[in-house]
């Protein structure tokens, strides 16, 4: 059974069909006609180390939320200087990185110290040089991510002007966007997808509802939980993390709705063709000593296992924090490199 604190959030501990792969390949092949949002017009700013760039202040318009997106960019030292547009064999290798609750887009770089961890990782050889892409997925960019609910990822339930459309944004606007102005990705060998936490549910889930398009995923001390996690989760916690999707004040089973289970990676898992699930390499950490998520990373290991699917799968001393975090990406990235074609 998972066990919840009773005074301490989960998720913040240690933070600050083939239709839909169809759509996102034809949304992603920035066809004419069509023009994507337009990111913010800045220039790459040297990374610390010197040998990249990275710009943590980058924006793109999203039509479909009505606002900004802030995304922070890490372009590698050969093409720091002189972004290119991707053709039909596609651009520079990309990771789409994920944060987690009540982060921003830039904490991988701040408090996980992803550069040099990348920098290091390509000087030795083990990771191709590529683009890191950290997108902002809070409510309100403009407020504190401790103080609103959480995006998760996904969509809000319904189709009002209230219902916020984070997965939509991401997939339709976001990465064609982001890959036309940088010259990155293009294809599905050169684009793969990775977070921590909620950002770990995230990428699996991308990948997992829009396979084909990356070519890895991979997820740190993931925010999945078995259906007695979920039904045992406290109402606060509950309403913060999954009351926009799934139903406000939502209580035990009631929580488990069609709705819900239809966006439960284990679930989804258990439906898909093993053939299909191979299309996509899977990578799975998560800290020793993470009690309350760890029993998810085991129960989706579980599952993928059992259709025949075996993902890399790293359990290293540690808890849901940045002291494992920024450690656990390293063979998270040498995992994704060899994954690059």
């Amino acid at each position: 059974m998972v066990k919840f604190p009773a005074r301490r959030s989960l998720l913040t501990a240690g933070t600050g069909g083939s239709l839909a792969a169809v759509a996102a390949a034809f949304l992603l092949r920035g066809r004419p006609g069509a023009p994507g949002p337009a990111p913010s017009a800045t220039q790459p700013a040297a990374s610390a180390s010197g040998t990249g760039s990275l710009r943590t202040d980058l924006t793109v318009h999203s039509r479909l939320l009505g606002r900004d997106v802030p995304y922070s960019l890490y372009l590698p030292a050969a093409v720091s200087s002189v972004p290119r547009r991707g053709g039909q064999d596609g651009g520079i290798p990309v990771l789409f990185l994920l944060h987690g609750v009540s982060g921003k887009h830039t904490d991988w770089v701040v408090k996980g110290g992803i550069v040099p961890t990348l920098e290091r990782a390509i000087a030795a050889g083990r990771i191709p040089a590529c683009a890191l892409v950290m997108p902002d997925a809070r409510r309100d960019p403009g407020k504190p991510g401790g103080g609103q609910d959480e995006t998760f990822y996904i969509n809000d339930a319904g189709s009002g002007t209230d219902a916020l459309r984070y997965e939509d944004m991401f997939i339709q606007e976001f990465v064609p966007t982001v890959e036309r102005a940088h010259g990155l990705g293009g294809r599905a060998g050169n684009r793969s997808v990775a977070g921590l936490s909620i950002g770990g549910y995230g990428a699996l889930w991308y990948a997992l509802r829009y396979q084909g398009l990356f070519c890895a995923a991979a997820g740190l001390s993931t925010a999945h939980f078995t259906d007695e996690g979920y039904r045992a989760m406290p109402m606060k916690e509950w309403n913060r993390f999954f009351g926009h999707a799934f139903g406000r004040d939502r209580a035990g089973t009631a929580r488990l709705t069609e709705r819900f289970m239809s966006y439960n990676l284990a679930a989804v898992i258990r439906r898909t063709a093993p053939a299909r699930l191979r299309r996509t390499r899977w990578y799975l950490g998560c800290g020793t000593e993470d009690a309350n998520f760890l029993p998810g990373t085991k129960d989706l290991r579980t599952v993928f296992a059992a259709r025949g699917v075996n993902p890399e799968a790293v359990l290293q001393r540690g808890v849901h924090g940045w002291s494992y975090w920024s450690v656990a990406a390293e063979p998270m990235l040498d995992f994704l490199g060899r994954q690059f074609s």
